[in-house]
């Protein structure tokens, strides 16, 4: 089992960029969604909540409301919205893989320690990597 090359660091590695490179993902539609957005002229046309309303998803009573000019201003302005809140959960979902993934490294990490040997008299603190644990 020693003499196969160990796939964490790789996996480890992999989170690690996967997680940046999301975040700036994030930064960036962050960026579109805020230079997307509505005028000052068609917003001060309308009032806060039909504003508010369409940009929520699965509303659809604000389309009578506005005028036929501005619609593909807030179709535009909705569907920048509705695709930043998407890149947010995929943002959430990820971190949330990130964690698993690390612990599960560490649980691995502590599990081959143990089965080495060199681990057997004293406890494993998954946080450490098995070569700096306490002897």
């Amino acid at each position: 089992m020693s003499d196969l090359p160990s796939p964490i660091p790789t996996i480890l590695a992999a989170s690690n960029i996967a997680l940046v490179v999301l975040g700036v993902a994030v930064v960036g539609f962050f960026i579109w969604t805020i230079r997307g957005d509505l005028d000052r002229d068609v917003r001060s046309r309308y009032p806060w909540r039909t504003i508010w309303m369409s940009q929520l998803p699965f509303t659809e009573a604000w389309r009578s409301r506005i005028a036929p000019g501005d619609l593909a201003a807030f179709v535009r302005n909705r569907r920048r919205h509705l695709a930043f809140m998407s890149v947010g959960l995929l943002l959430l979902w990820s971190a949330t893989a990130y964690g698993y993934v690390h612990a599960v490294v560490d649980v691995y990490r502590c599990h081959v320690s143990m089965l080495d040997g060199s681990m057997l008299q004293q406890r494993c603190r998954p946080s450490d990597p098995p070569s700096a644990a306490p002897r």
